[in-house]
């Protein structure tokens, strides 16, 4: 299947128009303190980021890359979402604006998703000392993300778990697990699997998609992997991805804990406080977090 390339302008209008939706949900929670980052790592072009901090003792911290199909989004139009998600979990959230395609495409998503958890696994207790703030004892260090953002957390899992890097889990909120577009659920769904087709051809070539860094679902192996959340959505063309991904983590020995989110589309996370499961994912969230440090 190939789709006909959008011109500049209209990815610009793309992002705006989904900017504008966002901006018009309203501000998200009050936080204890707020800070604009520029996050820099050997061998990594800095990478834009914001630190939401809700309490002065954060139970952890948790790298939060946002969904947008690699193509929209931004750490403005998810700063709502962060802020929720941070004052619900008592967590310390850090917002990564990556890379985004078609002006920067595959993998430079990838890389700074990875900067950006290195960043944090070695300077976010001290830039939050410097907020006047201290993490908990016992405090966790998490990676998450939600639809192209969840794909990014997927990558990161496994590049920590070779390098040998902490990470005590990865929240997985519709994750883009392949780049196939023949599964059931997208067959069931042909205007979700054409737009999705459409963001593929804008992220990454033909010839790389089928890699790890881009498919995680065709990793030689996921063993070894931190404990992981996955939710989904009813209504969502990626759910045999998902699917398969789950199935794969519990067969190769990792933790895996799953949330159903019944009656909604993929997106949907954002709507907390008009779509009730929408709401209860943000619970589920927290509670699987309380329960990774206790």
């Amino acid at each position: 299947m190939t789709t006909a390339t959008p011109s500049p302008a209209a990815i610009a209008a793309w992002r705006e128009d989904n900017a504008a939706r966002k901006r018009a949900l309203g501000p998200g929670p009050d936080m204890a303190a707020t800070r604009e980052l520029s996050l820099t790592v050997p061998d990594a072009a800095p990478v834009r980021a914001r630190f939401l901090v809700p309490t002065d003792r954060p139970a952890g911290v948790l790298v939060y890359l946002h969904g947008g199909g690699w193509v929209t989004g931004s750490i403005d139009t998810f700063d709502r979402l962060g802020r929720e998600l941070a004052r619900r979990t008592g967590w310390a959230v850090l917002l990564v604006d990556y890379a985004k395609a078609p002006e920067r495409p595959f993998p430079a998503g990838v890389e700074d998703a990875w900067a950006a958890w290195q960043w944090a696994v070695q300077h976010a207790d001290d830039e939050l000392g410097s907020l006047g703030t201290t993490l908990a004892d016992g405090f966790g260090l998490v990676v998450g993300g939600d639809s192209s953002g969840g794909n990014l957390a997927t990558v990161v899992a496994r590049r920590a778990r070779d390098a040998g890097v902490r990470l005590d889990g990865q929240i997985l909120v519709y994750p883009v697990t392949d780049c196939d577009p023949d599964r059931p659920s997208y067959r069931a769904a042909p205007d979700s699997r054409s737009h999705i087709q459409l963001i593929w051809d804008l992220y990454c070539p033909a010839e790389l998609r089928t890699g790890p860094d881009a498919s995680p679902l065709r990793a030689e192996s996921l063993a070894g992997l931190a404990p992981a959340l996955i939710l989904d959505a009813e209504h969502d063309a990626l759910n045999s991805e998902i699917d398969a991904y789950a199935e794969r983590l519990t067969a190769e020995g990792v933790e895996l804990a799953r949330h159903h989110l019944p009656g909604v589309e993929h997106g949907c996370l954002s709507y907390w406080d008009t779509v009730p499961a929408a709401g209860r994912a943000l619970d589920a969230i927290r509670d699987w977090l309380a329960l990774l440090v206790r």
